[in-house]
């Protein structure tokens, strides 16, 4: 929520086409699911008796693939002509073929992710293992910085966040309806002081969350007051977004 699509404008501003800023955001999650699935598995392996964070990290990676997956094929399959619906729904042919480029745009572009080069490989796992540990730890950066270190626990701070932070993102908005709350209530209600649990959940969803949407929605508002609208055609629109 603000994230994603702050970035995808900014590749927009930058030139690259709808197809190209679909295909980098695919590739980014294609790094972290995959890396998310070693992580299913190891923890899995050395933790079994906690399953909930691993069955929780490795159905996001699942429906995430899945997503992601359908979302190439739709591009691939798309057929020349506008469907049935497109024109029950009395859309233009014209932005049917725009969208239809744009798939084929984000087909080619997501193929080009693949193989990457040692560099890159290493360049992408690196930062994505660095995204994922700073996300899980901010629960344990917070409770460290209002009470200091803990002297027991320190693995629920890292364990249980990581699963709601991956499983909560499927839930739907705003901001998982609340079942995040609840989750983070339930997990930690034997590890944190009942005081402190309220104060800490704030602040970790203000930092997990609701900092990362505003900043987002401030690139997007920004951006969007710094173009000059002008008036084209759609056809003409839709023909020279390619």
């Amino acid at each position: 929520v603000g994230a994603d699509p702050a970035k995808a404008w900014i590749f927009g501003r930058d030139g690259a086409s709808l197809g190209g800023r679909g295909a980098l955001i695919l590739g980014e999650m294609a790094w972290e699911i995959s890396v998310l699935t070693i992580v299913a598995i190891l923890l899995g392996i050395l933790l079994p008796e906690g399953r909930a964070v691993p069955l929780a990290v490795a159905t996001y990676a699942v429906i995430i693939f899945s997503l992601g997956s359908l979302a190439l094929w739709a591009a691939h399959r798309a057929e020349p002509e506008a469907p049935r619906f497109w024109r029950w729904h009395r859309h233009r042919e014209a932005r049917w073929q725009g969208l239809q480029r744009q798939g084929k745009g984000f087909v080619k572009h997501s193929g080009g992710l693949w193989p990457p080069s040692p560099a890159i490989a290493a360049g992408a796992l690196g930062a994505t293992l660095l995204h994922m540990v700073a996300r899980v730890s901010v629960l344990l950066a917070l409770v460290v910085g209002i009470s200091g270190w803990p002297e027991s626990g320190i693995r629920d701070l890292l364990l249980w966040p990581l699963g709601l932070l991956y499983l909560g993102s499927l839930l739907p908005p705003p901001g998982g309806g609340g079942g995040i709350e609840v989750g983070f209530a339930a997990a930690f209600r034997d590890t944190l002081d009942p005081e402190l649990l309220p104060v800490l959940l704030l602040w970790w969803r203000f930092y997990t969350f609701y900092l990362p949407a505003m900043l987002g929605g401030i690139v997007l508002l920004l951006g969007r007051r710094g173009e000059t609208p002008t008036e084209v055609p759609v056809e003409e629109s839709v023909a020279a977004k390619e």
